[in-house]
């Protein structure tokens, strides 16, 4: 096993281990606001749509907590990459230079595409391909042929979004 599977294991066991911890006690809570609402005959809705704002926020927190775990997870496997390799655009493509470099992930790659006038990271990308290889044209750069829908390529010039992505952490 190498590195990237042993985080991945350990991220599914510690999933694991939390579902196990924290579904018994969302399910007493659950209990208590259903007791809490029921409690008395006056009052139930007024209780009731308290109880449902409580529990929006406790929603929208808890996912705001995955998205920034699943968030800084991404970040630490990309602090990993290794392994790079630059390649040059064709001149017809524009003045370009990508990077592509293997993450601790099996099969895993990231693709930094810079500016070869300023150095100024221009596009980020994170895919899976044990082959990393592009394909420059006029309009684009194509770094993942099995893709579909135009996920595995980049607009040249790169979009606003793009660049905007490529500023984050």
């Amino acid at each position: 096993m190498n590195d990237g599977s042993l985080t991945v294991l350990a991220v599914a066991q510690l999933g694991v281990l939390a579902g196990l911890i924290l579904f018994p006690i969302a399910a007493y809570a659950m209990y208590r606001t259903v007791r809490y609402v029921l409690s008395l005959p006056d009052g139930r809705r007024g209780r009731a749509r308290e109880m449902l704002r409580i529990w929006a926020k406790r929603i929208a927190v808890a996912i705001g907590v995955v998205v920034i775990v699943s968030y800084g997870l991404d970040v630490r496997q990309r602090l990993r990459a290794g392994n790079c390799q630059r390649e040059a655009s064709p001149q017809e493509s524009g003045p370009y230079m990508a990077e592509m470099c293997l993450l601790p992930a099996r099969g895993s790659v990231l693709l930094r595409l810079y500016s070869r006038t300023t150095g100024a990271l221009l596009v980020e990308r994170m895919y899976e391909d044990p082959e990393p290889r592009l394909i420059w044209t006029r309009d684009e750069v194509i770094y993942d042929t099995a893709a579909t829908d135009g996920k595995g390529s980049v607009s040249l010039p790169p979009t606003w979004l793009d660049r905007l992505r490529a500023k984050l952490p």
